[in-house]
């Protein structure tokens, strides 16, 4: 049973870190409405974390790791800090936020590191974040996310709840949801031809399950 989701929040700007905190009481809020008892919450920044050296967790914890993408991959900070974190099979949800127009192979490698580092990662998710110190071309008229994009992060939360709630809503092993790898897409570096004809295109949030 999950008794403490952990938010790893590794990216830098207000903006990303705002919507990894959203989610962090959002799916805590829901998981907890499922137990006997209230969930506690705790989420740590990259400071907090390089004060406590190696980290572990057990699969009692629910975790979930934010990134902002830099240039449409995880940072190297980043990476050094995922290689403290000991997951020990801790289901895991992953999120990425983002400002250029893809999120390149950013997901994909936080979803692999995760995995190495002994996580079980349940759900992923890219989310657009816009950076308003170096804004998209053609995202200057409207800061993302906006009301559309929270609707669309709501609906991750209910859905990575529905998820657990099958992995995690009976004590008989042959009964429960196996968590399967998820098949997260490669995206290509460049802007796609689509994008590069049309560049003020909406660029939506993207899940995995």
């Amino acid at each position: 049973m999950i008794r403490k989701l952990v938010g790893i929040n590794l990216s830098l700007s207000d903006m990303s870190d705002e919507i990894i905190r959203s989610i962090a009481k959002d799916v805590g809020k829901q998981v907890s409405d499922l137990l006997p008892e209230k969930l506690e919450i705790e989420v740590l920044g990259i400071e907090a974390l390089k004060e406590r050296g190696e980290v572990s967790f057990d699969d009692e914890t629910l975790v979930l790791i934010g990134i902002e993408a830099i240039r449409r991959r995880v940072p190297m900070e980043c990476i050094r800090t995922l290689q403290h974190l000991k997951g020990n099979g801790a289901m895991t949800i992953a999120v990425i936020t983002y400002s250029a127009q893809t999120y390149g192979r950013s997901l994909y490698e936080l979803y692999t590191f995760a995995e190495d580092q002994g996580f079980k990662v349940v759900s992923a998710a890219a989310i657009v974040a816009d950076n308003l110190d170096y804004p998209v071309i053609g995202s200057f008229l409207s800061a993302r996310p906006d009301i559309k994009d929270y609707d669309l992060i709501n609906a991750f939360c209910c859905l990575t709840t529905h998820k657990l709630q099958r992995i995690c809503g009976t004590d008989i092993d042959f009964l429960k949801c196996k968590p399967m790898p998820l098949q997260i897409e490669k995206k290509r570096f460049g802007i796609p031809e689509a994008l590069a004809i049309a560049s003020a295109r909406r660029r939506e949030p993207e899940w995995f399950l």
